[in-house]
């Protein structure tokens, strides 16, 4: 044994050795035992909290309500879907923005809003570890922040459609006559919006479906009130209209009713006071003429003919108002008890007076020039009653002469009669009939005196009495007879018809010399037949015959040229007129063969024939 306990006692140190190790071991094991259980508690958590905020990625918080919709627990696609279709209906309702009592319309899509549907959503949706968004998805969230999208052109185009709509421009107090009475426009305040606060309170109201809204706008208020056009009323427009006023003068009185002044009195409420505007100068103008006997018209010195020669009718001075002085005058009398004052007039002389008339040059004849007419009695009329009108008239340096003009209506009134004159080519009868013959007899007066032909017109067809191509036709409004006074003198007209003959005298200062051609006829044709079934028609014989002719004329004054005339005229032939359809040609006479002798002379040749064969 003794030798054996070394071994024991080794073997008994190797035991001790093995109960210690096994103790620390299952004291490790102990200690990791209790550390895996927190942390497999953890990864749990962990792992639900994952699969969670994984299950809820893809759709809706609970409770959300977007424009009325409810998209809780909808996936996201199918909430975007949702929202995009009624954001569009939202978009295209009608909205009513009011303004006082002025209300516009329009809709969110013509002011460029627009809602982002999965920009809305996009907060709402999508795997996120964040508790707080995790938290959304099982707390309630009833509204969701809409992401509004706008479109500055269109909002600002829009709203100014809006604010012209609504703006009101405020209006002054104003003042009117009607006859004798005075009229009171009330003020009427303005509006005017504020275009980008308007916006702003249609938008809030729009996204919280509310479709009337208020305009953010503010009241302009007049310049002129009311009560201030009351008080000009009494103080400026009553005392107009109270009863006549009677202006004195000199030689008598004018009786002035307020019904003149009134019509020619406007209120301008444009300022910030109402002032009065009358026009002083047309009535002036009308009391003038109402008055002939007190405020005569000055007569401008004229020219008259006495044994043939013209001779200065000396002009005469008349008498007129002084708009300012009217309205002295006027303005004293309404503020009178009897309302009457003084009026001052002031002596017009003519603006053509007897000196200037003296200083026209007219001391000798210039141009001259007579046609023959035939006699007949409403021509006749017509022509003296034409050589009386242009008789006297003055044409002063670089004046036009019209002969329509002068000549005045063409109407009985006017000593005109019915005669004859040709119209489409026809002679039938007119009111001034003959009066071209003036025309002709004018034209050629001025065209010798070397002055400017303006204006005129050949007749279409020839007349023997007047010179080819140096004559012309007249017609109301449509052909007139035109000279230019191209001198430094005037020229006055003289003219006559008597005793078959028609003369017109340019009486003046010498001042050109004129030299004149006519070409020989060429081109004539002779006239023919027409047939006419014109309900008008006139028949007529045939008369001259057409051709082409040309005039020329050369003036010159110390040797220098003035214009030159350069005519060419055709006329047509006269034709024969005859009311009626044309004759149908005379069928030819036919030519009848006689049977038996065709039949002879058959036989003959037969016989012949027969003969020479014979031979």
């Amino acid at each position: 044994m003794p030798k054996d306990s070394p071994k024991g006692t080794s073997t008994s140190n190797k035991n001790t050795s093995i109960q210690g190790t096994d103790k620390q071991s299952k004291e490790a094991r102990s200690g990791w035992s209790r550390l895996v259980l927190p942390i497999g508690i953890v990864s749990i958590c962990a792992l639900s909290y994952l699969g969670v905020a994984w299950a809820v990625s893809d759709k809706i918080p609970a409770g959300i309500s977007v424009f009325g919709l409810s998209l809780g627990n909808e996936k996201a696609d199918d909430a975007i879907a949702q929202l995009e279709a009624k954001a569009q209906e939202r978009e295209q309702q009608e909205i009513t923005v009011t303004a006082g009592e002025k209300e516009a319309k329009t809709t969110a899509q013509k002011l460029g809003i627009s809602i982002d549907a999965r920009e809305t959503l996009a907060e709402l949706t999508g795997f996120s570890l964040n508790p707080r968004r995790i938290w959304q998805h099982f707390a309630n969230h009833p509204v969701a922040e809409l992401a509004v999208k706008t479109d500055q052109e269109k909002q600002n185009a829009e709203l100014k459609n809006i604010a012209n709509a609504l703006n009101t421009d405020v209006e002054n107090a104003n003042l009117s006559f009607a006859q004798t009475e005075v009229n009171v426009s009330p003020a009427v305040s303005g509006i005017q919006v504020d275009e980008a606060k308007t916006f702003q309170k249609i938008l809030v109201a729009w996204q919280q479906d509310e479709l009337t809204v208020a305009a953010d706008y503010s009241e302009v208020g007049p310049k002129i009130t009311t009560e201030q056009a009351e008080d000009e009323k009494n103080k400026l427009a009553q005392p107009i209209v109270a009863g006549n006023v009677q202006l004195k003068l000199p030689e008598g009185t004018l009786e002035v009713e307020p019904t003149l002044i009134t019509a020619n009195t406007t209120f301008d409420n444009s300022g910030d006071k109402l002032v009065m505007n009358t026009n002083w100068e047309e009535i002036a103008k009308t009391l003038r003429q109402s008055h002939q006997n007190l405020l005569p018209e000055p007569v401008s010195a004229s020219f008259a003919f006495d044994g043939g020669v013209p001779k200065v009718v000396p002009g005469k001075v008349g008498k007129t108002i002084i708009p300012q002085e009217l309205q002295k005058s006027m303005e004293t009398a309404w503020l009178s008890a009897n309302r009457q004052a003084d009026l001052t007039v002031t002596e017009q002389t003519p603006e053509f007076d007897d000196q200037a008339a003296s200083g026209m040059g007219v001391k000798e004849v210039v141009g001259e020039f007579t046609t023959p007419y035939y006699s007949e009695p409403g021509r006749d009329q017509n022509l003296r009653r034409g050589m009386t009108q242009i008789t006297g008239k003055l044409i002063k340096p670089g004046e036009t002469f019209s002969l329509e003009k002068a000549l005045g209506d063409i109407s009985e009134a006017n000593g005109y009669a019915n005669a004859g004159v040709i119209s489409d080519g026809m002679h039938i009868d007119a009111m001034g009939g003959g009066l071209s013959q003036v025309c002709v007899t004018t034209l050629n007066a001025a065209f010798f005196a070397g002055l400017d032909i303006v204006e005129h017109k050949p007749h279409s067809k020839y007349f023997r009495r007047y010179p080819a191509g140096r004559e012309c036709t007249l017609w109301t409004g449509t052909h007139d007879l035109k000279v230019k006074n191209n001198t430094p003198h005037g020229v006055v007209l003289w003219g006559q018809a008597e005793g078959g003959k028609m003369t017109v005298k340019a009486w003046s200062t010498k001042y050109w010399e004129v030299k004149e051609s006519t070409s020989d006829h060429r081109n004539i044709v002779k006239p023919k037949t027409e047939y006419r079934l014109d309900r008008n028609c006139e028949p007529s014989g045939a008369g001259n015959a057409g051709f082409t002719v040309r005039v020329t004329r050369e003036i010159t004054h110390d040797g220098k040229p003035g214009e030159p005339i350069d005519w060419t005229w055709t006329y047509q032939p006269d034709n024969r007129i005859v009311c009626g359809p044309r004759p149908k040609p005379k069928p030819k006479k036919k030519q009848t063969v006689n049977k038996e002798k065709s039949a002879q002379s058959k036989n003959k040749d037969a016989k012949a024939k027969s003969d020479k064969s014979k031979k």
